[in-house]
């Protein structure tokens, strides 16, 4: 069951809300019996935004549902959903807002329709200039990225798995080398140049980096591509 935690505010205002989320959680197929319920402003509306995991509706592989929701006037409105084997609010470092937190992947609330995904840890670092060895590489290693003039190369130097060796991440930017609806080609490498992984983004990959373990996720059309680095 997911830690809970409890928006600012009077205690039974936020208990009265609870309530009728589930109520109206009750009414939808396939939920049946609740493990958990968690409430939050996410996004400083001063409005509540919630989450629920499913007891009943759960995979041994995917874990439990779980839906997320928006206190709009006229009612609780669906604004997510998904499985996981374990979901809570999360206050990034350095934020002020919560961001659901599912298996570790982080999503933010802007209003709306619907949750989105967070732009992870990379969007907030500054780009580094390449290096001659950045180029030398990727001709050796990727000989189709052999165009120098017609490439734009942006590096980044981030601590994925959090050993205190940081992974270069080189993100392959140019007309020509656009991969369609993937986006951007990029490779991420350890201290001694070895390729970690060597996929596409849309813009810059989303990494969320963890102890252990961090993600990278790509959203692709099939779906969210989740890549875990050790």
């Amino acid at each position: 069951m997911p830690a809970l935690a409890i928006a600012e505010g009077p205690d039974a205002f936020i208990e009265a809300r609870r309530d009728a989320l589930i109520a109206h959680v009750s009414t939808l197929p396939g939920y049946g019996r609740i493990s958990g319920t968690a409430l939050e402003d996410m996004d400083g509306d001063r409005r509540l935004e919630a989450f629920v995991v499913s007891a009943e509706n759960c995979d041994a592989e995917y874990g439990c549902a779980w839906m997320a929701f928006s206190d709009a006037p006229e009612g609780w409105k669906t604004i997510g959903r998904g499985y996981a084997q374990e979901v809570s609010f999360h206050r990034p470092s350095g934020s002020d807002d919560y961001v659901i937190d599912t298996d570790g992947v982080r999503w933010v609330y802007r209003g709306g329709k619907e949750i989105a995904l967070s732009t992870g840890e990379l969007a907030r670092k500054r780009p580094l200039r390449p290096t001659e060895a950045d180029y030398a590489f990727l001709s050796e290693a990727k000989p189709e990225f052999d165009d120098r003039a017609e490439m734009d190369l942006v590096r980044y130097e981030i601590d994925i798995d959090l050993d205190g060796a940081p992974e270069t991440v080189l993100v392959i930017r140019g007309l020509r080398y656009g991969m369609g609806t993937s986006g951007r080609p990029y490779l991420i490498l350890d201290g001694d140049r070895n390729i970690l992984v060597d996929a596409a983004a849309p813009d810059l990959p989303i990494i969320f980096p963890a102890e252990g373990a961090g993600l990278i996720v790509n959203p692709a059309p099939a779906g969210l591509q989740i890549l875990e680095l050790r």
